[in-house]
This record gives C-alpha cells, structure tokens and sequence, in this order.
C-alpha cells in the first residue's frame, strides 16, 4: 500500500504513517509505533483514514451547499432534529430522558435555542457559557 509509511529515526524507533493528498491538501497523520502497531493493522488504519478524511471532506462541500435550504434554523431546529435521529434511539435508566436533553433545557435552550445557526459563532457560545458560570 503506497499510502503506508514506516520511518525509522536514528535511536531506532519505528512509527508508522497515513501519507496521501485528498483535494490538493497533503495529510501526513501517525498512526502509531511499530512495537505496538501490527502492519496489517496499520494497513487497516490507513484505509479507514482515509475514508474518514474523504468523506469529511464530500460532506462538508454538500452541508454547505445545503445548509442554506435547511429546515434546521435555529439551535432549537438542530437539537429537536438530533433528539429525534438520535437520542431517541439510546437506552435510557428506567425511561428517564437523557442527560444531554437535560442539559440542553436546563442551560442552552433558553440562552441561545432561538439564535439561528448561521449567527451562532465563538464569541455567542463564549459569552453564554461566561453567563451560567457562577459568579464568585
């Protein structure tokens, strides 16, 4: 496999790396030491790097082809959407509801579940967070 790589340095230590290119961009990503690593399973880690890289990569160029025409606006729209794809799919203690789903009630919903998603930035979620810290 050309995109498996085993480097050897001077003092002797053998590391295996993932090396491709995936739209013009080069990935050069350790997998993990040879002692500990099997070249099969190096193998195996290449290959699902590099589906995982490739597939990131088509999913980001689709979502913001389609992020526009979304249903999901706001925060709300996205969580309701993941509860229901998601959450609503885990075992729960004795058909509590989950924790995430609390949390998000307790904490997010009310500060920022109407912010729509394009609005929601680092300095949005920063100062949120700066609010439910308790003050000393």
């Amino acid at each position: 496999m050309g995109n498996l790589k085993l480097v050897v340095k001077p003092n002797g230590t053998k590391t295996y790396y993932a090396r491709f290119k995936c739209d013009d961009k080069s990935y050069n990503e350790k997998l993990g030491s040879a002692e500990s690593l099997l070249v099969d399973d190096a193998r195996y880690r290449v290959v699902e790097y590099i589906s995982f890289i490739r597939g990131q990569r088509k999913s980001q160029k689709y979502y913001s082809h389609t992020l526009n025409e979304s249903k999901l606006k706001t925060l709300n729209d996205v969580f309701q959407y993941y509860k229901e794809n998601e959450l609503n799919h885990r075992r729960t203690v004795a058909g509590r509801i989950h924790a995430l789903e609390v949390s998000y009630r307790c904490h997010l919903k009310q500060a920022i579940g109407n912010t729509p998603v394009d609005e929601i930035t680092k300095k949005v979620v920063r100062d949120m967070f700066h609010k439910l810290e308790p003050q000393t």
